[in-house]
């Protein structure tokens, strides 16, 4: 038992306020819930908690009594990563506690209604409040600087997620049959996160729809398609892009928790196909990278063993690389006043390759040593400064010449490798990517370390980054005498389009002041673009198949419940079912029994001609119901 945590925990619980709030939700209203009251010493008066952990344990000892007979059936459907002991309750409120008195981000008032939440979230219930409390723990450490809000809707996320497992159960098949009437966003109603603002309850809810989309999508080994399809689903269903990033950091919550058994792996190539690229493109590396590593030791533990010797053996060597290397380049750049004098900004950032980013280079060049040669990589990123009216080309051109000028610099004390300078400037990647590389040695006990310097202006690198200037750039009439800007243009033509069909866009990418930090705006700004692409041209649907009726081994449940479809922007119906022809579906498409048999998002199909929207499920009759 920890000896102290703070006392208004124990008050925020046993001393509500009286006030009520009542509050819509939905097609329902929410049940009046208290407003748990803290004061003013949340973060400062410590005193021992043991007597309201132990006050709460005696007010569980009856459900815990009647339910111990059932205790491991309960195992049995709930997940490991949402299995916590109660006992472990006071040390994990504790750690939450500790990370947000650390985290500088947050004033005192917003990690008391953070502490607020978690408990209003559990609802008395010990083990989620074990595991809210070290899911959170969990966000802080991964996902940088998010606020109030993200965290709140992530504790009311994770307590929902325990709810419905312990509706359901295990039984993936049986919830799949039931989350059609959106079993996650309903465990949200009654639970109080609508207390806390309007922010916080779209964040759930939209968390709340990813989670049902995830546990509908199936794909067979190896389709690659298909997790690009899922992927897709969740941008495009996706209304708050800080839903995306807890669904994000809970694929690597849940592989903590997984060992390589077979039954987990699809959570992990889930996790290397569609989280770890969502995470980088919304700029949160550090998850990214503890993605792909959780992923890549459960897929292939042998492979990673063989890596992460080869990391360990040259550690020393590569962290002094690291170290010596990134300083002499700052020194060497820095010190040039003539280079100096036309450089607005630097940054010089270094990284050593991780695992899974050294085993794919093995694979590429189907050799362990020339896998090193970039383990140690260092990137300088520049703008030159811009003259009284100078044409913006000029200052292009300028910046090309001074990427030039700094690898020179950067040459005459680290010399290329023969063969290893590749000049992307001159000669661009067919994607647009423009940077300049080259390979050099360091001599460090005795022995040649190579690492990789990278040169690239500010403009090349958010391109490459971000892929801004990929998305908008599309075919427009230009008159010369518009003055409207490509991407006015392009934004301008987005809401013609959406005005037409009586449609209201919503940016699930805005940037919210206080929960959106400098660093991830452009990266948001990105996602906010091909998300508007993929509401212009596509729209992503589940279908399933009913097997009620067959018993004769007939059914495609393998191979159709769960396939996401990919199609046009304005599809119906039976463009769906003309898709699912085309992947071997035995379905007739004519037959007058099909229609009457299709359900669309669990209600009778009304017209084949139904416009679909994302994340819906079509629920069609299997080959052998329509034909019996």
């Amino acid at each position: 038992m920890v000896k102290a945590l703070t006392a208004p925990i124990a008050l925020a619980l046993l001393y509500p306020t009286s006030t009520s709030t009542t509050s819509a939700y939905s097609t329902g209203t929410i049940h009046s819930r208290p407003n748990y009251r803290l004061d003013d010493a949340f973060f400062h008066q410590q005193q021992p908690a043991d007597a309201y952990f132990k006050t709460s344990k005696q007010q569980l000892q009856p459900q815990e009594h009647a339910a111990s007979a059932s205790a491991s059936a309960e195992n049995e459907a709930i997940p490991p990563w949402l299995r916590h002991n109660a006992e472990d309750a006071p040390a994990r409120v504790a750690a939450l506690q500790t990370a947000l008195s650390k985290n500088n981000h947050l004033s005192l008032h917003e990690r008391e209604d953070v502490m607020k939440a978690v408990h209003m979230a559990a609802d008395h219930d010990m083990k989620k409040l074990a595991g809210a409390s070290e899911f959170l723990v969990g966000i802080l450490s991964n996902l940088e600087l998010l606020g109030r809000d993200t965290l709140i809707a992530a504790a009311f996320h994770y307590c929902s997620c325990v709810s419905v497992r312990e509706k359901y159960g295990y039984n993936m098949h049986s919830m799949k049959e039931k989350l059609a009437d959106e079993a996650y966003r309903k465990s949200l109603e009654g639970s109080g996160v609508e207390c806390f603002g309007s922010s916080c309850l779209q964040i759930a809810l939209s968390a709340a729809r990813m989670k049902r989309a995830e546990v509908l999508a199936v794909y067979k080994k190896g389709d690659l398609q298909q997790m690009a399809n899922l992927r897709n689903l969740l941008l495009s269903v996706t209304e708050d892009w800080r839903a995306l990033a807890i669904r994000s950091y809970a694929s690597l919550y849940r592989l903590q928790y997984c060992s390589d058994e077979s039954k987990y792996k699809h959570m992990a190539k889930e996790a290397l196909r569609v989280y770890a690229p969502l995470s980088q493109r919304l700029g949160f590396y550090i998850l990214k990278s503890s993605l792909e590593d959780c992923a890549f030791h459960i897929l292939y533990p042998r492979q990673y063993r063989h890596v992460s010797e080869i990391l360990h053996r040259k550690r020393d060597g590569l962290h002094a690389v690291h170290a010596s290397a990134t300083e002499n380049v700052k020194r060497i750049l820095g010190e040039d006043v003539d280079f100096m004098a036309h450089i607005d900004s630097m940054e010089i950032t270094a990284r050593i390759k991780e695992p899974y980013s050294m085993w794919r280079k093995i694979l590429k060049n189907k050799c362990s040593h020339d896998a090193t040669q970039d383990a140690v990589a260092m990137r300088v990123v520049l703008s030159g400064k811009k003259q009284e009216g100078e044409d913006e080309e000029v200052t292009r051109a300028r910046e090309r010449a001074l990427c030039y000028y700094a690898q020179e610099l950067c040459m005459q004390n680290y010399a290329a490798v023969t063969g290893r300078v590749k000049d992307y400037i001159s000669s661009p990647k067919k994607n647009g990517y423009q940077s300049l590389h080259y390979t050099a040695n360091m001599r460090w006990h005795g022995e040649e370390w190579p690492f990789e310097i990278q040169v690239r202006s500010h403009e090349m690198h958010r391109v490459a980054e971000y892929g801004v200037a990929a998305h908008w750039d599309y075919k427009m009439p230009q008159s010369p005498n518009n003055v409207m800007s490509k991407e006015d243009m392009y934004h301008k033509v987005y809401d013609e389009y959406f005005g037409q069909r009586g449609l209201k866009y919503k940016n699930p990418f805005e940037q919210q002041m206080g929960e959106t930090p400098t660093r991830l705006a452009p990266y948001l700004q990105a996602m906010s673009t091909e998300h508007r692409d993929q509401a212009r041209d596509h729209v992503f649907v589940f279908l399933r198949e009913d097997s009620d009726g067959c018993d004769n081994g007939e059914s495609n449940r393998g191979y159709i419940n769960g396939r996401i479809l990919s199609l046009p922007a304005g599809a119906c119906v039976i463009d769906a079912l003309r898709q699912e022809g085309e992947h071997g579906s035995n379905l007739d498409l004519w037959s007058s029994r099909l229609e009457t048999n299709i359900y669309h998002n669990g209600s009778s199909l009304k017209s084949m001609t139904d416009r679909l929207s994302n994340g819906d499920v079509l629920t069609v009759p299997s080959t052998c119901s329509v034909f019996a």
